[in-house]
C-alpha cells in the first residue's frame, strides 16, 4: 500500500511539474517563444496551438484579434469574417496581467484590461467584424470544466450571417454537439457583441452537452437580432446543467425572446437545466422575457434561481422578467430567496407552463399587499410584495439594506 501511495504521488508531482506556462504580450519580447515574460509571444493563437492539456497560458493587458480562419458554412473557403480564437483542449487562459507577474494571484484584471476583439476591420463598421470572437470546440476532445477562460474583455463579435452557424453567438461559440462541452468561463466581461441568436453566447447542446461553469462575469450590453440577448442555451435532443453563479446580466436586449437569456428545447430527450446562483438581471429587454424566456416543444426545460435579482426588465410585449411557453414537455421555471422587482409586466405563462416562487419577493403591482399572481405562478413557501429596500435603487445599487425583507 505504502508503494502504491509513494507512485501515485510521485506521478502527480511529474505532472505537475510537466505542465509549461506560456506568456503573451501585444508586441512580445526577446526570442518570443512565449518561454516566460522577457521572452513573451506576440500571437496568443500560436500559444493556444502549442499548449497541451493542463498547460496555461498568462496574456497581458492588450487587445488581440483573432487569427484561425475556419469554413463554417462549407463554402470551400473561409472567408474574412470567418476568424475566431480556436480552442479545442482542456488548457487554462488567463488575462489581466501587467507582464511582472510571477504569481497567479498576482494579476488585476479590471486594472489591466486584456481585450479578445472581433472588430477586425474599420473600428465603425461591425458589417466586417468576426463572426464569433471565440469559438470552443467539443468535436474531437471532450471539454471539461479544466478548459478554463478567465479574466477577459469579449468585444464586438457579430454573428448576423445567413447560414446557421454564421447566426449563433457573437461572443462565444460553444460546441457541445454530439459530444460534451462544459469549459469554466470565470471573470470575464461579455459586453458589445451581437448575433441572430445568443448575442454574447451560444450554448450548442444538439445531442450533445453543452454546460459552462459560468462565474463572476459581466454579461452586458449585447444584443440579438431574435432570441438570446446575452445567452442562448440550445438543447435539441441534447442537455444543459449549466451553472452560472454571482454573474451580471445588464442591459441585453433580444427583438423577440430573451433580452438576457433564452433557453429552448426541441426534442424530448432534450433537458434544459441551469442553475443560476446570486446573479442579477436588470435593465434587459425583449419582445417578451426582456429578464429570461424558455420554450420548450417537447422534452424538460426548468431553470432554477437561487438569490437572484430581477429588476427594471421590460417587454414592448409582456412579461418583462420571465416569459415561459410550453408546446410540450415541461416548461417552467423555480425561483428560492430571490426578488422580482419594478419589472414590466413580472411574468407571462402559456401553454401549461409554471413558475414556483419560495421565500421571495414579488412585486406584483398593486398596493394592497395581497399578492396576485398571473397564470401559472404558484407559491411553495413564504412570498411577499414588501419593498426589499434596495440602498440606493436610483443609483442601481441594488444591495438590501439592514432590516430588509429580503434577509433571512
Amino acid at each position: 500500500m505504502k508503494i502504491q501511495v509513494l507512485f501515485f504521488i510521485i506521478l502527480v508531482s511529474q505532472i505537475a511539474w510537466s505542465q509549461t506556462t506560456y506568456y503573451v504580450t501585444p508586441s512580445g519580447a526577446g526570442s518570443m517563444d512565449g518561454s516566460s515574460w522577457n521572452n513573451a509571444s506576440d500571437d496568443l493563437q500560436d500559444m493556444i496551438n502549442t499548449a497541451m492539456a493542463g498547460d496555461q497560458i498568462w496574456v497581458a493587458a492588450g487587445t488581440y484579434k483573432p487569427t484561425v480562419k475556419m469554413d463554417f458554412d462549407n463554402s470551400g473557403t473561409a472567408d474574412a469574417r470567418e476568424t475566431i480564437f480556436y480552442i479545442d483542449k482542456n488548457i487554462r487562459i488567463y488575462g489581466g496581467f501587467s507582464g511582472m507577474e510571477s504569481q497567479l494571484m498576482q494579476r488585476n484584471w479590471i486594472a489591466n484590461p486584456t481585450i479578445l476583439s472581433g472588430d477586425l476591420g474599420a473600428t465603425t463598421n461591425t458589417s466586417d467584424n468576426s463572426y464569433h470572437v471565440i469559438y470552443i470546440d467539443a468535436t474531437s476532445t471532450t471539454i471539461t470544466n479544466n478548459c478554463i477562460l478567465d479574466g477577459f474583455y469579449i468585444r464586438y463579435g457579430n454573428a448576423n450571417g445567413s447560414s446557421d452557424l454564421h447566426t449563433w453567438g457573437g461572443g462565444l461559440y460553444l460546441n457541445g454537439q454530439t459530444n460534451s462541452c462544459r469549459p469554466t468561463l470565470n471573470q470575464l466581461s461579455i459586453a458589445q457583441n451581437s448575433a441572430t441568436y445568443g448575442g454574447g453566447i451560444y450554448c450548442d447542446a444538439d445531442n450533445g452537452v453543452c454546460s459552462p461553469l459560468i462565474a463572476l462575469c459581466k454579461i452586458d450590453s449585447n444584443q440579438a437580432s431574435k432570441d438570446g440577448g446575452g445567452i442562448y442555451f440550445q438543447t435539441n435532443n441534447g442537455m444543459s446543467t449549466s451553472f452560472v453563479n454571482n454573474t451580471q446580466f445588464r442591459g441585453n436586449s433580444a427583438t423577440n425572446y430573451g433580452g438576457a437569456v433564452f433557453h429552448y428545447t426541441d426534442q424530448a430527450a432534450g433537458s434544459c437545466t441551469p442553475e443560476y446562483s446570486n446573479c442579477l438581471f436588470m435593465l434587459n429587454s425583449a419582445a417578451e422575457g426582456g429578464g429570461i424566456a424558455s420554450e420548450n416543444n417537447n422534452g424538460l426545460c426548468l431553470p432554477t434561481f437561487r438569490n437572484a435579482t430581477f429588476y427594471n426588465n421590460s417587454a414592448t410585449m409582456n412579461s418583462g422578467a420571465i416569459d415561459n411557453r410550453r408546446i410540450g414537455g415541461t416548461c417552467g421555471s423555480r425561483f428560492y430567496n430571490s426578488i422580482l422587482w419594478a419589472n414590466q409586466n413580472q411574468i407571462e405563462n402559456t401553454g401549461g407552463a409554471t413558475v414556483d416562487l419560495d421565500h421571495s419577493i414579488y412585486d406584483d403591482g398593486n398596493p394592497d399587499n395581497l399578492l396576485n399572481y398571473p397564470t401559472g405562478v404558484t407559491s411553495n413557501g413564504p412570498v411577499t410584495d414588501l419593498d426589499p429596500r434596495f440602498r440606493d435603487q436610483t443609483n442601481l445599487d441594488l444591495r438590501v439594506l439592514p432590516g430588509s425583507p429580503a434577509i433571512n
